[in-house]
């Protein structure tokens, strides 16, 4: 909120710069009095050529949140389902087993690096914490 604020102070209620976002479902656009958009999610990553990433959701239960990408768009549909595939089995079997639903929460998310038509860097995070310890675990796998 502190950051959002400096930039309506500073810069009038116009946004500034090109960062990436990380995106969140839970994120709402934050805006001035007068309704001007200041930030707001990305939801969805163009690569170019039409294809682009987009974010699931798998929430099996109330102490595990992932986020993972999906493909869409890619030239060959065989190449797509299976890497699509092939995220939401990465992103569910990094998070914690379903009988340990009581003893940790988990949160895993994503982030898109670097992306042009031929090529996609994308990290895969989460955090781990086992009720009752100090802190919890974090995680980040490079793909």
């Amino acid at each position: 909120m502190l950051v959002i604020f400096l930039i309506v102070i500073a810069g009038g209620c116009s946004p500034k710069g090109n960062g990436q976002i990380q995106p969140k479902a839970t994120q709402k656009p934050e805006t001035c009095k007068d309704g001007t958009v200041v930030w707001e999610q990305q939801l969805k990553y163009d690569l170019g050529n039409g294809a682009a990433i987009s974010e699931k959701k798998y929430r099996p239960d109330r102490n595990t949140l992932v986020y993972y990408p999906e493909f869409s768009g890619l030239a060959d549909s065989q190449v797509q389902a299976k890497l699509n595939k092939e995220l939401e089995n990465l992103a569910i079997a990094e998070n914690p087993k379903a009988d340990e639903e009581y003893e940790s929460t988990y949160e895993g998310n994503f982030e898109v690096d670097f992306h042009t038509p031929a090529l996609v860097s994308i990290k895969m995070s989460g955090y781990d914490y086992m009720l009752g310890a100090a802190h919890g675990m974090p995680l980040s796998v490079p793909l």
